[in-house]
């Protein structure tokens, strides 16, 4: 399950035990922590590799079924993702904050100066 992205309440209630049960397994069994930790990391791996296919485009390959004169006709076909935006966007926020992310700071270096102006034309 964790291989597949269960959290440790999904866990816990897979296994019909509180989510404090599977925190304290996980640290009186140091092999049940560990598969855990390993299979999270797993489905880490392979949400981040999504992440960064749908941020680059991709290709894959299917089968299309159609009936041509009354035949069955199996063609392979290559479709075509293109590159997401959003996933783009969220890339790069996270992976170069400095550069894309949406906060700037600016610093004012330097003095300001205020001079009271008496006698302004009132017409302005």
């Amino acid at each position: 399950m964790a291989k597949l992205g269960a959290t440790d309440a999904e866990l816990a209630l897979a296994l019909g035990v509180a989510v404090s049960t599977v925190a304290l397994w996980k640290v009186q069994h140091k092999e049940f922590s560990d598969a855990l930790t390993i299979s999270k990391d797993v489905a880490n791996q392979k949400v981040v590799e999504s992440l960064y296919k749908s941020a680059m485009g991709y290709s894959y390959t299917e089968e299309d079924i159609r009936v041509i004169d009354g035949k069955i006709v199996k063609t392979e076909v290559t479709r075509h993702c293109p590159p997401n935006p959003t996933s783009l966007v969220f890339f790069l926020k996270n992976r170069l904050k400095a550069e894309f992310r949406d906060k700037h700071d600016f610093e004012h270096s330097g003095g300001i100066s205020i001079i009271k102006v008496d006698n302004l034309d009132e017409s302005l």
